[in-house]
């Protein structure tokens, strides 16, 4: 099966054609974070343009090179950028000296004055052909701009037609000088092992046509200490030309323009910038001392909802007016500058197509096309609720809601902060080839590894709390990585990586405890980069994780919400609900999917799924499952809000699709298909119910719908693409697959499957009809 993979790739990467997402609009660079096969080569090309190839992830089974994607990044040559593009595996060589990549080096901006109380700030000074442009990260503090100390320029590597930097140093909020040394020469002075900077970052592509993919990181991490918040302080980001001298730039209504047109021909793309102001919290963009300097935001603001309305009397974590900046939060600033004149710096990106996708494993660890049937009703209704619903403009773009509950604050709802719904934008933007879900799924992503993510403690955020709460099992990376995956920066692999690790000490810090349940989707994490980069660290991680969520399963097969510490934290360790369990195993199953033979794991997957089926109760016309099923073993649960006790599981069904994956698994792995009816009964029961009302839907609904319906639907067709490019299926109980037309995603397009006799037609070919036989139902009713 791998070989197949790797050569049917090689036979028909030229036939190949990528489709580009967003408008057709001179580039200056066309990208593409394309999904490979084990064993390829990856010096890759856009046909008949001059590119880079960028390696990123690894074949978590391979032990040579054999990178999970490559970075293509091609000279758009100031064309419109065409619908599609194809790929070669012979990339054009440069036949002139007009492409070298642009040199990078620090200029200085100013330094101490007193030679044994040294500072110095510099800009990074990126120079093309006689163009040159100087970047400095700074903050403006208590109204002055500081500038960055302490920098330092690292070459990351070098290719033919791309040089790749980083140039890190700290801002400074109150500048230090020799007269405080002087007057607190020892242990009284106030900034030893006081936190008192936010760190700048820098990472930038300098590409041979004179355009330059800048990443800039506004961090407020630690060192010293255990980190601080500021008061007075927002991010600015400062430009100087060699003239510098600028045409006048205004902010419409307080938003910044998408592009700025600078001297002699330098160009700077702020499209993504220009999203993190709004009106409400308006941009200013100005001269001072030579550099023409952008602050995108009046400050920092952050939405809480009920949590601190509730505590503080305001639905409003911090107001943009009060200019925050809490401890661990960070910013991205994206942009792309063109030196050359000839070059726009737009930056133009394409997808492959969503066969390619499965073939290369990325919905799921299986090499399966995407299968379309009527289950998609989930997917259409998790589609329009992350396009409604998606926060589109100011300091929070990107940001996704919890819920759409009763409660509603002029147009803002509750918040998630949830890391598997960036992921879910991806995979369908993969499936659909669509734009707003792909630049969405960015934006979310970079709002969760910036504001979500606390870079003091390199751990998530509580949803909704104002600082300092931190939640174990908010630690859900998948979409933070995946945005890696797609645009290179190693800034969210670092944070996703640094987040897994300290989920699992803090995890740690708290065993052996009363319960594990939903604070175990760490496992998630790690198991996931392992599968994308290879690092068995992450596997044995992973593993030792697991034992635990083993150890702390009860004897009947539930599992308890969470369990560390004591008081209120100690009282959801009592509770039995089925979501808590479908969390506390996500990771057992991910593991499974890599390591199927592993039997302790299974018995504790099977031990949990028959919980479920004896748990099933029989309402509305259909048997499911309740939000809750009981508290320390009883069927009542206590309601503090209004001092009333309630029956449980109560009359009213809960579903996520948490279920899809497990219950299928079992059904396969233990031959009895009644753990997939049950799962079927209660999709059709529930999930249609709520289609086309994305109103109904959440977070959660969203995120395990877009992630486990397709997974579920390859799995029931397993249908795979061999080297000469025939589809084969083996279908799974082909007349419980779903009703209604199904099509598979193939070289050739979306094709129906047809039943002529029992025997499955697609393409003119037949397929034999493998199924296993139904199980009696009636001893899980």
């Amino acid at each position: 099966m791998k070989k197949s993979q790797q050569e049917y790739f090689k036979k028909h990467l030229e036939e190949l054609f990528l489709r580009r997402v967003g408008n057709p609009l001179k580039a200056g660079l066309l990208i593409t974070s394309l999904p490979l096969p084990r064993y390829v080569d990856y010096k890759l090309s856009f046909k008949n343009k001059i590119s880079t190839a960028i390696p990123i992830g690894q074949w978590y089974d391979v032990k040579k090179e054999s990178p999970r994607r490559v970075l293509l990044i091609g000279d758009g040559e100031n064309q419109i950028a065409p619908d599609t593009i194809k790929l070669t595996s012979n990339p054009q060589k440069i036949k002139n000296t007009a492409y070298n990549a642009p040199s990078a080096r620090m200029s200085h901006i100013e330094k101490s004055s007193a030679p044994l109380f040294m500072w110095e700030r510099h800009a990074l000074q990126i120079e093309w052909h006689g163009n040159s442009i100087e970047i400095a990260m700074g903050i403006q503090a208590k109204g002055k701009i500081h500038w960055w100390e302490a920098c330092r320029l690292v070459l990351l590597s070098e290719h033919e037609n791309c040089r790749i930097i980083e140039m890190g140093g700290a801002i400074p909020v109150i500048h230090n000088d020799i007269e405080t040394l002087t007057k607190y020469p020892s242990y009284r002075h106030p900034f030893l092992h006081k936190h008192n900077w936010i760190n700048g970052h820098i990472y930038a592509r300098l590409h041979s046509n004179g355009v330059c993919e800048i990443f800039a990181h506004h961090i407020n991490s630690k060192f010293f200490d255990d980190g601080l918040p500021f008061e007075d302080v927002v991010p600015v980001i400062g430009f100087r030309t060699k003239t510098k001298k600028y045409p006048a730039i205004k902010c419409n209504n307080g938003i910044l323009p998408s592009l700025l047109n600078l001297t002699n021909g330098i160009a700077v793309d702020f499209s993504e910038i220009s999203l993190l102001s709004s009106s409400k919290n308006p941009a200013k963009i100005f001269v001072q001392n030579d550099f023409l300097i952008t602050q995108p935001f009046k400050g920092a603001e952050l939405f809480g909802g009920l949590c601190p309305e509730e505590v503080n009397n305001d639905p409003w974590i911090i107001h943009a007016n009060q200019k925050k900046w809490l401890r661990g939060l960070a910013r991205t600033f994206r942009f792309t500058v063109s030196l050359n004149p000839n070059r726009s710096p737009k930056v133009i990106r394409y997808l492959a197509p969503p066969w390619l996708y499965g073939m290369c494993e990325e919905f799921m660890p299986e090499p399966l096309l995407p299968v379309s049937n009527d289950f998609d009703c989930a997917l259409t209704v998790s589609e329009q609720w992350l396009k409604k619903y998606v926060v589109k403009n100011g300091f929070e773009v990107g940001a996704m809601p919890r819920h759409i509950g009763k409660k509603e604050w002029k147009g803002r709802h509750e918040p998630g902060w949830e890391g598997e719904v960036p992921y879910a934008h991806f995979l369908l933007a993969w499936r659909k080839t669509d734009s707003q879900l792909f630049y969405d799924a960015l934006r979310d992503a970079y709002f969760l590894a910036d504001v979500c993510v606390d870079h003091a403690t390199k751990t998530i955020r509580m949803h909704g709390y104002p600082p300092n709460a931190v939640a174990l099992p908010m630690a859900r990376i998948h979409g933070i990585f995946t945005a890696f995956l797609e645009c290179g920066d190693p800034y969210l692999r670092d944070t996703a990586q640094a987040v897994i690790e300290a989920s699992y000490r803090l995890h740690k810090n708290s065993w052996p405890r009363l319960a594990v349940g939903r604070d175990a989707c760490f496992i998630r994490g790690a198991v996931f980069l392992y599968r994308y980069t290879g690092e068995d660290f992450y596997r044995k991680l992973a593993r030792n994780a697991i034992d635990d969520v083993i150890n702390s399963q009860r004897e009947n097969g539930s599992f308890g919400d969470q369990g560390g510490g004591t008081g209120i934290h100690q009282w959801g360790g009592y509770i039995s609900k089925p979501w808590m369990g479908l969390m506390a195993v996500g990771g057992l199953l991910d593991y499974l999917e890599l390591f199927p033979s592993e039997h302790s794991i299974w018995a504790c997957i099977k031990k949990f799924a028959d919980w479920l089926m004896k748990e099933r109760f029989y309402a509305d016309g259909i048997m499911g499952w309740g939000y809750q099923h009981d508290y320390n073993g009883l069927r009542m649960h206590y309601n503090a809000r209004t001092g009333k006790s309630y029956p449980l599981p109560g009359n009213t069904h809960w579903h996520k699709d948490y279920f899809a994956r497990l219950m299928l698994m079992c059904s396969l792995k233990f031959k009895n298909p009644s753990y997939y009816f049950a799962w079927l009964e209660s999709f059709y029961g529930t999930v249609a119910k709520i289609k086309n009302k994305p109103q109904h839907c959440s977070d959660h609904f969203v995120a395990q719908a877009v992630q486990y319906i397709p997974w579920l639907q390859s799995k029931l067709w397993n249908a795979t693409i061999d080297t000469n490019g025939k589809i084969n299926i083996k279908p799974f109980l082909p007349c419980k697959n779903g009703s209604g037309t199904t099509k598979i995603c193939t070289p050739n397009g979306w094709l129906k499957i047809l039943n002529k006799n029992n025997k499955f037609l697609l393409e003119n070919k037949t397929f034999p009809l493998t199924a296993l036989q139904p199980n009696s139902r009636k001893q899980y009713a």
